[in-house]
């Protein structure tokens, strides 16, 4: 049974993904709709269905958003290899090195490489805040790979 906070999750998701539907029935090249879009998507377990709006979308424009939507889907449906290559290109743009380091953990992580995992949390929490809750989770992951590899 849903936990009330999650009811309420779901049912806003299930409101803005009706709000962006309509738009996009009026406007269906929207980009920031369709951005919108795939940011519900991502957050409603459909990954995959927000993969080929988001190569829609890059196909398009350069958008930093839509690359690190597109990043998060590859990691979510299992595609290290799209998700890195997104995450390198990340690290070129001028956003907050957190976000493509994180990412390039996460597929480390997945291909079993802990010691490139490490490198790329450090790098993430050289640049977060010290006790944001970001920071908060990276120091936990990287003390769990302590712990798991006897460290």
């Amino acid at each position: 049974m849903a936990t009330g906070r999650h009811a309420s999750a779901v049912a806003l998701s299930v409101r803005a993904d009706h709000a962006a539907a309509t738009m996009l029935s009026q406007s269906p090249d929207n980009l920031g709709v369709l951005l919108a879009k795939t940011g519900i998507m991502l957050q409603t377990d459909h990954a995959a269905e927000a993969i080929p709006l988001l190569n829609q979308i890059l196909a398009r424009t350069n958008s930093v958003a839509a690359r690190l939507n597109r990043a998060v889907a590859y990691l979510q449906t299992g595609n290290y290899s799209g998700a890195k290559v997104d995450c390198l290109d990340l690290q070129k743009n001028d956003i907050n090195p957190y976000y493509a380091n994180y990412g390039l953990a996460q597929v480390a992580l997945h291909q079993n490489q802990i010691g490139l995992a490490e490198k790329y949390l450090r790098l993430c929490l050289a640049n977060l805040p010290p006790k944001s809750p970001q920071a908060v989770k990276v120091k936990a992951l990287l003390n769990e790979l302590s712990r798991k590899n006897g460290r």
